[in-house]
């Protein structure tokens, strides 16, 4: 039997993930030297990324213990954890990052407020989400075979992964989380 993280590091991180892992970690500005929180870090390749940007500390923290088994990364902490309830003291980092993990957030204001609480002052935000399925024709066309093949629920479980791609949704549960920039 295949490991699901395994698959999802060798297959998808290569293919969906690594190549924006890097410009993420840009945009989270985490100055050299400084903390950085990649939260729902799966495998860690936003982690990874950061770490070889000379971020001084990385914590990935994901709630699935299967993807932090075979997470790995040079100088990075892995945490198990909830991203609406994190271990981590007020103001502790100065950059967070989300790779493509809001839209499998279960309380996506709660955990978007903690992601807030631990960031210091002045820090930086940055996270990811694929544009809809209307923008992805061939995914689109993947969940009408998921459909057809394994029913309703399979192509109800690969739309989640879309399901923040309207900018209009996003910004607001932003703003109820309280992030405004």
């Amino acid at each position: 039997m295949v490991d699901p993280a395994e698959l999802y590091e060798r297959v998808l991180v290569p293919a969906l993930f690594a190549p924006f892992s890097g410009r993420l970690v840009e945009l989270a500005r985490c100055p050299p030297g400084g903390a950085l929180l990649d939260v729902a870090c799966g495998t860690g390749a936003v982690s990874r990324a950061a770490a070889a940007a000379g971020c001084g500390r990385v914590v990935g923290l994901d709630v699935a213990a299967g993807m932090l088994a075979r997470a790995s990364g040079e100088g990075v902490e892995w945490v198990e954890g909830d991203a609406a309830a994190m271990p981590f003291e007020d103001a502790s980092f100065d950059a967070v990052t989300c790779g493509f993990g809001l839209m499998f957030f279960k309380r996506p204001v709660p955990a978007l407020g903690e992601l807030q609480r631990v960031l210091r002052p002045g820090g930086h935000l940055a996270a990811s989400a694929w544009c809809g399925l209307e923008a992805n024709p061939a995914l689109a066309t993947l969940g009408e075979a998921l459909r057809d093949v394994a029913g309703g629920r399979a192509a109800r479980i690969l739309a989640v992964a879309f399901r923040m791609g309207d900018p209009g949704p996003l910004q607001w549960l932003f703003e109820r989380s309280g992030l405004h920039d």
